[in-house]
C-alpha cells in the first residue's frame, strides 16, 4: 500500500515543471544553524534542499528543486529561515491530473 501511494507521488511530481529564478527565493540567516542540535531543515525538507557539512560547519541551500512547501520555515526554531515567493512565472509550476 504504501509503495502503491509513494509511487502515486513520484509520478505527480515528475510532471511538474521548474521555470528557475537566478536568486534564491530562499534566505537562511545562519547565525544559529551551528548551534541547532537536530537541524530539522535537513530531514523535513520533501526535496533535500538542505545539507549540513560538518566539516565546514554551514547549510547548503539548494533552491532551484524547491517545491515552495514551507516546512523549512515552519520547522526552524530559530526563525532563521525565510521564504518569499519567486517572481511571476519562476519556481515551480504544479501540473495536476
Amino acid at each position: 500500500m504504501v509503495k502503491s501511494i509513494s509511487r502515486k507521488i513520484d509520478e505527480r511530481i515528475f510532471v511538474n515543471r521548474y521555470n528557475i529564478h537566478k536568486e534564491s527565493h530562499l534566505h537562511v540567516d545562519q547565525s544559529m544553524c551551528e548551534k541547532c542540535e537536530h537541524k530539522p531543515c535537513t530531514y523535513s525538507c520533501p526535496v533535500d534542499n538542505y545539507v549540513w557539512d560538518k566539516e565546514t560547519k554551514r547549510l547548503t541551500v539548494y533552491y532551484e528543486g524547491c517545491v515552495e512547501c514551507g516546512a523549512c520555515v515552519v520547522v526552524c526554531p530559530y526563525h532563521k529561515i525565510t521564504l518569499e515567493y519567486p517572481p511571476l512565472g519562476r519556481g515551480i509550476n504544479y501540473r495536476f491530473g
